[in-house]
């Protein structure tokens, strides 16, 4: 079984938050949400977005 994993601190954030989901397209909300809450990134910046979507990965479990 395949499920996907995202860590904060993957993209450079002192941080303790990771998300794990079935389904890589089920993480982005959930990342969106911690960012503004944790990190006060109300808008998300492409380059950020686009750091987090290849600081996701697929672990076999």
């Amino acid at each position: 079984m395949t499920r996907f994993h995202f860590k904060c601190r993957d993209v450079g954030y002192e941080c303790s938050y990771e998300v794990d989901q079935p389904q890589a397209k089920d993480m982005m909300p959930s990342i969106r949400i911690h960012m503004k809450y944790a990190h006060q990134i109300w808008t998300m910046p492409q380059d950020l977005e686009d750091k987090i979507s290849a600081a996701i990965k697929e672990i076999q479990v």
